[in-house]
C-alpha cells in the first residue's frame, strides 16, 4: 500500500523536515527539506543513516536564514559518502539576478558544499522560482513519481533579495532580521495561556503582512503523491503564497490534506486571505517557540477560525505555546480542533498514506 508522510525533526525555531513516498514501506524515496540549526544538521543525518536512508531524491534548501540552512552545512558534511543526493535545490546569489558574483556568508559556504553535486538540474541550473508570469511553475516528476509545483519565489521577491545578501556577505555568519521583529503587539484584552478566547476576534486582528527579503525568497512548494497533496510553506510571503494557490485549481479553494504552516506560525505570514484560499483540516507547524515566540494566538487563532468542521493541530514540540491549545476545549474557542505532539523521539510525523 501507498505511503506518503512528513516528519518534522525538533529543529529549535526553524524546520528540518523528511518527506517520504513510495509504493510500500520497502520502497520509499525522500526529500529533506532544510536542516534547522547546526545541531540539527546533525541529528538529521544520523537519522537517515540510522534508517538506513542510502539516497535521498533532492534536498530543499529554501532560503538563507540560520534556522533554515545553518544546519543544511552540517548535514551535507555528516552524510557525505553515506547518503547520496540526487539534486539540492537552492537559489544562490547567481539566481538572485543574472550577474555571478559571491553572496551571502552561508549560502557561499552551502555553494561551495554542492559546488561538486547536481545543484538545481531539475531546472537546469536555473532558479527554483514561479514562471515569468507568475503561474506556478510544475516541476518534472521526481524518481517514484512524486509531483513538485512552486509557489513562491518569484523574480520580484529574489530581486529584492540581492542589497541583503552583499551586505550579509562582510560578516561572518548570517542572521537576516537580527534585532527585528515583523510581530504586530498582542492584541489588547488577549492574555496567552490563559482565560476566555473568542477565536473569531482574535482571528480578525489586523496584522502587517511579512516582508522580510529573506523570507520572500523562500521556496513553497505543492507536493503532490497518491492522490494527497501537502503545501510545504517554508518562510513564504503570503501575498505571493496567496496568488500562487489562486492560479491552481481553476481558482477553487485549493485542496490540501497537510498546511505546512508558513514562518512557524507567523500572524504576519499565515492570513486569513492564506487560509481562504485552501481546503485543509491539518495543519502542521514547526518551532520551539524559544526565540521569536511562535506559533502567533492569532495565526493559530486564523486557523481555528478558517473551518467550521473543525481542523487538526500538529506540533514539533510540546512547550507552553503548543501546549495552551491543547487545554483549551472546543466549546471554550467556540471551534472544534484537535492537537498532536512530538513523540518519545522528538519528531512529529504526519502520514496521509495508507
Amino acid at each position: 500500500m501507498s505511503v506518503f508522510r512528513l516528519e518534522a525533526m525538533p529543529a529549535r525555531e526553524g524546520d528540518a523536515l523528511l518527506l517520504s513516498y513510495g509504493g510500500s514501506e520497502h520502497d520509499l524515496r525522500h526529500v529533506v527539506i532544510d536542516a534547522g540549526r547546526s545541531s540539527t544538521g546533525k541529528a538529521l543525518a544520523a537519522h537517515l543513516v540510522g534508517q538506513g536512508i542510502a539516497r535521498i531524491e533532492a534536498l530543499v534548501v529554501t532560503h538563507v536564514d540560520a534556522d533554515h540552512i545553518e544546519g543544511t552545512l552540517d548535514f551535507l558534511k555528516a552524510v557525505r559518502a553515506k547518503v547520496e543526493i540526487a539534486d539540492v535545490w537552492f537559489n544562490g546569489y547567481r539566481h538572485l539576478s543574472d550577474v555571478e558574483e559571491l553572496g551571502a556568508a552561508q549560502g557561499e559556504d552551502l555553494t561551495a558544499l554542492i559546488a561538486l553535486l547536481s545543484w538545481n538540474r531539475v531546472v537546469d541550473g536555473g532558479a527554483i522560482r514561479v514562471a515569468p508570469d507568475g503561474a506556478p511553475m510544475r516541476l518534472p516528476p521526481l524518481a517514484g513519481g512524486l509531483e513538485m509545483t512552486v509557489l513562491s519565489p518569484d523574480a520580484a521577491k529574489l530581486r529584492k533579495m540581492i542589497p541583503v545578501w552583499e551586505r550579509e556577505c562582510s560578516k561572518a555568519g548570517i542572521v537576516p532580521g537580527e534585532g527585528r521583529s515583523d510581530e504586530a503587539p498582542t492584541p489588547v484584552g488577549f492574555e496567552h495561556m490563559g482565560g476566555e478566547m473568542d477565536v473569531e476576534t482574535l482571528a480578525a486582528t489586523w496584522t502587517k503582512d511579512d516582508t522580510a527579503p529573506a523570507n520572500g525568497t523562500s521556496i513553497a512548494l505543492l507536493a503532490e503523491f497518491g492522490g494527497k497533496r501537502i503545501l510545504l510553506g517554508a518562510d513564504a510571503h503570503p501575498d505571493l503564497l496567496t496568488a500562487s494557490l489562486k492560479r491552481l485549481d481553476g481558482g477553487a479553494r485549493v485542496r490540501l490534506d497537510l498546511m505546512k504552516v508558513p514562518h512557524h506560525g507567523s500572524q504576519a505570514n499565515v492570513t486569513s486571505a492564506l487560509l481562504a484560499a485552501v481546503d485543509c483540516r491539518d495543519f502542521l507547524i514547526s518551532t520551539d517557540g524559544s526565540k521569536f515566540g511562535h506559533p502567533d494566538d492569532v495565526a493559530v487563532a486564523r486557523i481555528v477560525a478558517s473551518r467550521k468542521d473543525g481542523v487538526r493541530l500538529w506540533f514539533n514540540y510540546r512547550k507552553p505555546r503548543t501546549t495552551a491549545w491543547e487545554t483549551r476545549s472546543a466549546t471554550e474557542a467556540g471551534h472544534p480542533f484537535s492537537c498532536e505532539f512530538a513523540d518519545e523521539g522528538g519528531s512529529v510525523t504526519v502520514p496521509l498514506l495508507p
